[in-house]
C-alpha cells in the first residue's frame, strides 16, 4: 500500500504532523516503535498511581498561540488545562535563599526587580526581549502580519549568560534565570542563545498549566482526532531503513517485521541520530550524516516516583526547583494537582551522575549488580536531600519505582535518554527541516523548540515544507481569538 505521507514517529510533533499532513489531503500513516503512540510523555501506573514521565506542565495557553494551535488540531475540546499557582508557579531554591516565580510578564518582572534591585538594568532588559520576541514570533503571535520570517534567525545570536552579563546583571541572577531555563529545555545559559531562552521561558512567563491526565491526555486527543479522520498508527512497527529512489528523493519505508510501506512524503519526527542508520549508503552525503550526528544531545535525568500520603501543600499547583550554586546538581520536585485525577505519584527529578554504569551493564541488568547498586544509591542519595529541604515528606512516602538515564534510553530509543534532543546553542547551525533526500523532512523538538509549544511548532514549520510557510499559518490563525 502507499501513502500521501509517512511521519515516523509519534510524539506531539509526530501527531501534530500527521493531523496538518490530514488536513491538507494527505493519506498519512504514522509509524511507532512502541506499543502505544507517544511513548516519551505518556504515565505508567505503579500501585495504582500515574507516574508522569516525559511531560508535566506547558505554558503559553494564556496568549493565542497554544489555543489556536490545539482549535487548528481539534483537540481544544478534548483537553483540560489547569492553571498553576500564578503567584508561584515555580519556586526555585538556591544558595540558601527561595525565588517565587509568578505569571504574567509584568509579575516576573517585578518579582526579578524586587529580588536583584542592583540588576535593575538588566532585568528590564531582560524582559524587554522577551516581550518582544514573543510578539515578533509569527508562530507565536498570530496577529502578527506574516513577512520573512527565518528559520535560523537565532544562530548567530548572543548567548543568554553574555547577553545579560552585558547589561550588567548580578551572578545570582544569571544562575537563577539560566538554571531555570536548564529544566526546561537541559541546555546550560552557556550555550543556548538569548533567542531560544526567550521563545522557551516566554511561554511560561506568560502562564503554566497542567493537565488532568499529564502527557496521556494531550497524546490521545491528537491521537483520536487523527484516526478519527482516517488517519492511521501502527504501533509496534520499528522503522529500519528509508528507501531512496533514482534522484535521491523519498520512496518507502523499511519495517523491523519486514513490511515495505511506498510514500510521496516523509517526515522523521525521532531523535535525529537515528536517522544516521536507517538511510542507505550513499544515499547523502558524508557531510549530512556527520552534520546530523555532531549534534550534541541534551542531557537526560534521574527520575524518581513517590506514593505521598498526605501531600505537603508546597508542592500543590507549585514546581519546586533546587540548584546547586556550582550548577552540577539539580532536583526538581514536580507539583502535584488533585482538582484531577488524584491518584498521581509525586515526580522527582535529578540530573544524573557523571558516573554511572555503562549502558553494557544495564543491558545485563540480570547478571551485573553494578546498575542495580547505583540506582538504589542514588535514589536514597536524591530522596535524603528532598527530605532535608521538604521535612514533611519524611515518614510520609514511599518509594514507587526509579528511573536512569538508561531505563529512558531503552524505554524511548532516544540516544543517551535525552531529554529534549539535540541541543539548541550558539556554537552550532540548528537543524532544518528540509534534508539532503527530497520529501525527507525533520520535525520535532531537535529542530525547532523543545517541550510542548515547541514541538507543534516544528510539526507546523515541517509540513510547510510541503504547503506553504505562510498557507499554515494562515489556516491556523482562522481560530486565533
Amino acid at each position: 500500500m502507499k501513502y500521501d505521507s509517512i511521519v515516523i514517529g509519534s510524539g506531539f510533533s509526530g501527531l501534530s504532523a500527521a493531523i496538518v499532513l490530514q488536513k491538507n489531503g494527505h493519506k498519512v500513516l504514522v509509524l511507532e516503535r512502541d506499543k502505544k503512540p507517544s511513548p516519551l510523555v505518556r504515565r505508567f501506573k505503579r500501585n495504582e498511581l500515574w507516574c508522569d514521565v516525559g511531560f508535566h506542565y506547558a505554558g503559553g495557553f494564556k496568549s493565542s498561540a497554544m489555543p489556536a494551535m490545539f482549535k487548528y488540531l481539534g483537540i481544544w475540546d478534548r483537553v483540560t488545562p489547569l492553571l498553576m499557582n500564578t503567584k508561584a508557579f515555580d519556586r526555585i531554591f538556591y544558595n540558601g535563599k527561595v525565588y517565587e516565580i509568578p505569571c504574567g510578564f509584568e509579575n516576573v518582572r517585578q518579582a526579578y526587580l524586587n529580588y536583584f534591585p542592583e540588576s535593575a538594568t538588566a532585568v528590564n532588559a531582560y524582559m524587554d526581549y522577551i516581550i518582544k520576541t514573543q510578539d515578533s514570533t509569527p508562530f507565536i503571535n498570530f496577529d502578527l502580519d506574516f513577512e520573512n520570517y527565518s528559520l535560523t534567525a537565532c544562530n548567530s545570536d548572543i548567548s543568554f549568560h553574555d547577553f545579560l552579563k552585558g547589561h550588567g546583571a548580578e551572578d545570582e541572577f544569571i544562575s537563577i534565570a539560566g538554571n531555570h531555563c536548564y529544566a526546561l529545555c537541559a541546555t546550560e545559559g552557556r550555550e543556548i542563545s538569548m533567542h531560544y531562552h526567550a521563545l522557551i521561558m516566554g511561554a511560561f512567563y506568560d502562564s503554566a498549566y497542567m493537565f488532568d491526565r499529564g502527557g496521556d491526555e494531550i497524546a490521545d486527543a491528537l491521537s483520536e482526532v487523527f484516526m478519527s479522520q482516517g488517519g492511521e498508527i501502527a504501533c509496534n512497527r520499528e522503522v529500519v531503513q528509508l528507501e531512496v529512489a533514482e534522484g535521491k528523493s523519498i520512496k518507502a519505508v523499511h519495517t523491523s517485521d519486514g513490511g515495505r510501506v511506498e510514500c510521496d512524503y516523509c517526515l522523521f519526527s525521532a531523535h535525529p541520530h537515528l536517522l544516521c542508520t536507517m538511510l542507505p549508503q550513499g544515499a547523502v552525503k558524508p557531510a549530512f550524516i556527520n552534520r546530523l550526528k555532531g549534534h550534541a544531545g541534551t542531557d537526560s535525568f534521574f527520575i524518581i516516583w513517590l506514593d505521598v500520603f498526605n501531600m505537603p501543600d508546597v508542592f500543590k499547583a507549585t514546581n519546586n526547583y533546587v540548584f546547586s550554586t556550582d550548577g552540577r546538581e539539580y532536583i526538581a520536585v514536580m507539583a502535584s494537582d488533585e482538582r484531577g485525577d488524584k491518584r498521581k505519584a509525586l515526580s522527582v527529578i535529578s540530573t544524573s551522575p557523571q558516573q554511572m554504569p555503562g549502558i553494557e551493564q544495564y543491558a545485563q541488568r540480570t547478571v551485573d549488580p553494578a546498575y542495580y547498586n547505583f540506582k538504589d544509591k542514588h535514589t536514597r542519595y536524591i530522596l535524603k536531600k528532598v527530605e532535608e529541604l521538604f521535612p514533611a515528606l519524611t515518614g510520609n512516602y514511599r518509594l514507587l519505582e526509579a528511573a536512569t538515564p538508561h531505563t529512558i534510553e531503552r524505554y524511548t530509543a532516544t540516544p543517551g535518554g535525552s531529554a529534549y534532543g539535540t541541543k539548541h546553542t550558539v556554537y552550532q547551525s540548528d537543524l532544518i527541516p528540509v534534508t539532503s533526500v527530497r520529501a525527507l523532512y525533520l520535525c520535532g523538538q531537535s529542530v525547532q523548540l523543545p517541550g510542548l509549544m515547541g514541538t507543534m511548532i516544528s510539526a507546523f514549520i515541517s509540513t510547510s515544507m510541503i504547503f506553504g510557510l505562510e498557507n499554515i499559518r494562515n489556516q491556523i490563525r482562522l481560530y486565533n481569538e
